[in-house]
């Protein structure tokens, strides 16, 4: 065993687990933040306004998979993470200073694109640092990302909002914090700041961006089942 192998096999855990758990604040944020923006006297979007913005980002959501896979594999990824990250943080900063329906929806397709650079390459770096017969446990435990993100960044979300709101009354006249919905967006795309940061220094595609030999032959492994199941059927 190499502990310097071993050691960013699990730094590569961490780091992937990190990043697709937090891409969950950003993709979250418009949703926390709309349930505010009536308090807001300088946007007026209608109910089918906002179901517009949503389906703008998981349009382009959906799209942007078929994309950023194959650019994974051209260009490794590492640099498409990272580009993803930095159009994340982009566009939910943007989207915090959004007033109007048009900006709304430039931005959340913008994060849409964002958003569709994670999946497919945090798979692919998954699977370049644990081997085939590993990875149903390794990523059985991994895939927690998805449901910790997605629990965490919607309170989150709401946590900012209050804390930046202002004390106001409700139509009864009861005092009330009035929400400042811009944080939903600028608190979340903090933390993928952070993270991204954190991917920058920490981040490798795979064990040979570092001098290491590929995982296969690390474990002594064949690269696939297929390759597997002829070797056993040459022997026999």
């Amino acid at each position: 065993m190499n502990p310097r192998y071993e050691r960013w096999r699990w730094i590569t855990f961490g780091v992937t687990w990190l990043i697709y758990a937090t891409f969950y604040f950003t993709r979250n944020a418009f949703g926390v933040a709309k349930v505010a923006l009536s308090d807001d006297s300088r946007i007026s979007l209608s109910r089918s306004d906002l179901g517009w913005i949503d389906s703008a980002f998981l349009i382009t959501y959906m799209l942007g998979q078929f994309v950023f896979g194959p650019l994974g594999d051209r260009f490794g990824p590492r640099r498409i993470l990272l580009f993803g990250i930095a159009l994340s943080v982009v566009a939910a900063v943007a989207s915090g200073f959004c007033t109007t329906f048009f900006a709304f929806i430039v931005f959340g397709v913008l994060q849409g694109v964002a958003q569709s650079s994670g999946w497919s390459n945090v798979n692919k770096t998954m699977s370049s640092w644990f081997s085939l017969r590993e990875r149903g446990r390794v990523i059985g435990w991994w895939c927690t990302h998805y449901t910790v993100g997605a629990a965490v960044a919607l309170p989150f979300a709401g946590w900012m909002m209050n804390l930046f709101g202002t004390p106001g009354t409700d139509a009864e006249g009861q005092a009330r914090v009035i929400p400042y919905w811009p944080a939903a967006f600028w608190g979340c795309a903090a933390v993928v700041g952070v993270v991204g940061v954190i991917a920058w220094f920490l981040l490798r595609s795979q064990p040979e961006d570092l001098g290491l030999p590929p995982i296969e032959e690390y474990h002594g492994e064949p690269k696939t089942l297929l390759e597997e199941e002829v070797e056993e059927g040459e022997i026999a």
